[in-house]
């Protein structure tokens, strides 16, 4: 799916959000489709009744959601919306980055509303910063795409084989990092010389995303999807 769009492929961060949409919610990622984003990035988390919700935090409002039921959770933010909820948005010719950010427990829920989706396993990426829950994914979904996340420190210089080490022990099919001065052209393409792709996150520099792009990025996840898109273009 993903060899389908142009490359690097534009990724809604946390759907297309604005002052009055809300990151993570339904209208954000309808808003992200109707910009033409090539796909859309969500965090999810695991309930205490086994359901999985999209936000970004441990907590809605005070209340932990691994501690909490979805009715309750719910209860206390109507726009939450389930993993479910937000795959039956994603049209046919588009795909879904799902951020896991709980461990490996969400795969005896996950596995079930895959299966149940309309989607193909090619619109369905996996990310996560645990290596833990990449080697699940590709444990459960040999053909699915999963990407290991890593955040860089402003002034910190990329351990390339200590990164590969990590990314071959999960059997990741890429690396996905925001950036700094260090992650440049070497670094990407130290990467790619290994056959894992590399992804950038949240680049929202017409700059950065055209220097990326000639590096050979292969996907941009952004909070300005209009922005990138069209600057990609020029």
């Amino acid at each position: 799916m993903e060899n389908k769009f142009n490359s690097p492929i534009i990724v809604a961060h946390r759907g297309a959000h604005t002052d009055t949409i809300v990151e993570n919610t339904i209208e954000s990622f309808k808003r992200a489709f109707a910009l033409n984003a090539d796909a859309i990035e969500g965090d999810f988390h695991l309930t205490k009744d086994k359901k999985i919700v999209c936000h970004h935090d441990a907590k809605v409002h005070n209340a932990c959601i691994y501690m909490t039921t979805l009715d309750v959770l719910q209860t206390i933010d109507p726009t939450l919306a389930t993993l479910e909820d937000v795959l039956q948005v994603v049209p046919s010719d588009k795909i879904i980055y799902i951020e896991i950010k709980c461990g490996t427990e969400i795969f005896e829920v996950l596995t079930s509303v895959i299966h149940d989706s309309s989607l193909t396993y090619a619109q369905i990426v996996i990310i996560s910063f645990d290596a833990a829950v990449i080697y699940q994914a590709k444990v459960l979904y040999p053909s699915l795409k999963a990407y290991w996340l890593y955040s860089f420190s402003n002034e910190e210089v990329p351990n390339i084989d200590n990164l590969l080490y990590i990314l071959n022990g999960c059997h990741a099919d890429g690396i996905s990092t925001n950036i700094n001065t260090y992650v440049d052209e070497h670094f990407i393409f130290a990467i790619k010389e290994k056959e894992y792709t590399f992804h950038a996150w949240t680049i929202d520099r017409i700059d950065e995303a055209r220097k990326l792009k000639e590096w050979g990025t292969s996907s941009i996840t952004t909070d300005k999807v209009e922005e990138i898109r069209e600057g990609l273009r020029e």
